[in-house]
């Protein structure tokens, strides 16, 4: 057993360890910091990750022109795209003349009228991107537009399992703002 013993000062109490009486070595003295209040967290991953949704973005566009299969474009979107929390999703959209083609083309992907439908499109103007989502005749889906190549894609997803995703491919040249094109 150690020997150990006490000794008493006017101003503190300090055990010994030691039988020769040194006193314990103290820790290192930690510099203490201030908090800084105006400090924020470095904005570096939240541009690395928006680079990342314009390369993304990109390859997507490259698939689509380049006419691959239509699934792919979706899910590369669905799973590469809106993951990441860079992807801007505050811009609505109101295209009328987007919407009415995104109804037509469901109407033709299931070769029936479907009535009322619902498309909800929100625009990023950084990726001249438009997409959104769209729900008829009991199918729920995605959209999505490049409105400088003017080409889409078109997903449907039936609410029940009852039968497979159909997809279409989107060329619009109808948007009544496009001096170039113009309505046809």
């Amino acid at each position: 057993m150690a020997n150990t013993r006490t000794s008493r000062s006017s101003s503190s109490s300090t055990v010994s360890c030691h039988a020769c009486g040194k006193k314990p070595r103290s820790p290192a003295k930690k510099r203490r910091q201030k908090p800084n209040p105006k400090r924020r967290p470095s904005p570096a991953p939240y541009f690395e990750s928006l680079a990342l949704v314009a390369q993304r973005v990109a390859r997507i566009k490259r698939k689509l022109v380049a006419e691959a299969p239509l699934h792919e474009i979706v899910e590369d979107f669905l799973e590469g795209v809106t993951s990441e929390p860079a992807f801007p999703l505050e811009h609505h959209d109101d295209t009328m003349w987007l919407r009415d083609a995104i109804a037509r083309s469901c109407e033709s992907i299931l070769d029936e009228p479907t009535g009322e439908s619902i498309v909800q499109l929100m625009a990023v103007p950084e990726l001249d991107l438009i997409h959104g989502s769209v729900a008829i005749a009991g199918y729920m889906g995605v959209a999505l537009y490049f409105e400088d190549i003017h080409l889409g894609v078109v997903g449907l997803y039936p609410d029940l399992d009852d039968g497979g995703a159909y997809y279409a491919r989107l060329v619009c040249y109808d948007n009544p703002a496009d001096w170039l094109y113009g309505p046809n």
